[in-house]
């Protein structure tokens, strides 16, 4: 049964946030992504760190999975499709670990390239699940797995080509939003054969005052032969009324920018309610005075 990645990236931000904020029982693991570059012929290692906070000695098993573009384009999905080349070049020296409580270790994973070539890039996930020893499986928590996402890079091989492809407001350029904070989304398009991190900043300045409130894009991939669209969700804005929203965007290669602008207008959302009500009463006028006009 497919499996979506997305899942196990938020059980990630979960555990960390349960972790913190009500002292639930968690395992961490961390960096929860790799990117690595690797020579036909050469090995390159990298290590990740999984330390036990579950309050008892547990059981941890690791295994690799691979991933591709959810056909929407909103994120990716656990595969098998590519599974062959993922186990092919990615190791690990364990395939299960014990570790006590408050105890951590660190996990070379090292990915191999064949002399005679192959891919130009691969995606794998390292999902590592932890199990409380004496624990049912059927009782273990939701934060018992979770992912480490490897993107691998064939040196040589690599073509970076990618463009920004929409550019807009969640909700349409008139927005009601219902909520109190707004989201412009992004799409771009990756034509090349690695994956790429677009990154930049939106500018979404208020034409009343011209005033101006900057919104951080932090790196996001996007796979190659895939378009993806990332929303952006930024605070409430300064005001209600006309905004021109730009964003400035690096392609994540070659420090190239695109710039893409609209128009739009913020509307708060009790507007809505208040035009709803507008609107029903002059429908009962009109019918009252349909209903009196004589025959």
């Amino acid at each position: 049964m497919t499996k979506y990645l997305w899942l196990i990236i938020i059980i990630v931000g979960l555990s960390a946030q349960s972790a913190q904020a009500q002292s639930r029982p968690f395992f961490g693991v961390a960096p929860t992504k790799l990117e690595i570059s690797v020579k036909p012929g050469q090995a390159e290692t990298k290590s990740v760190r999984v330390v036990n906070h579950l309050g008892a000695p547990a059981q941890f098993s690791l295994a690799l999975e691979s991933f591709e573009p959810e056909n929407n384009g909103r994120g990716v999905i656990i595969s098998n499709k590519n599974l062959y080349y993922v186990e092919k070049y990615i190791s690990t020296p364990y395939q299960q670990f014990t570790l006590a409580e408050g105890e951590a270790v660190d996990i070379p994973v090292t990915v191999t390239a064949p002399a005679g070539g192959g891919p130009s890039s691969i995606f794998g996930v390292l999902a590592i699940e932890g199990q409380v020893i004496g624990e049912a499986k059927a009782a273990a928590r939701l934060s018992s797995r979770l992912g480490v996402l490897i993107f691998i890079k064939t040196a040589g091989l690599q073509k970076e080509q990618g463009q920004l492809t929409a550019f807009g407001l969640v909700g349409g350029p008139i927005n009601f939003n219902t909520g109190r904070d707004r989201s412009t989304y992004i799409s771009y398009k990756n034509t090349g054969n690695v994956h790429i991190n677009p990154y930049g900043y939106i500018e979404a300045k208020y034409l009343g005052v011209w005033k101006t409130q900057k919104i951080a894009v932090n790196p996001w991939f996007v796979l190659p032969d895939s378009t993806r669209t990332n929303e952006i969700v930024y605070l409430k804005p300064l005001a209600y009324g006309p905004y021109l929203f730009t964003l400035k965007q690096n392609r994540g290669y070659g420090d190239i920018i695109d710039k893409q602008s609209f128009f739009g207008i913020l509307l708060p959302s009790r507007l809505v309610t208040f035009l709803s009500g507008l609107g029903l009463v002059l429908f009962f006028i009109l019918i009252r005075k349909m209903l009196k006009r004589p025959e």
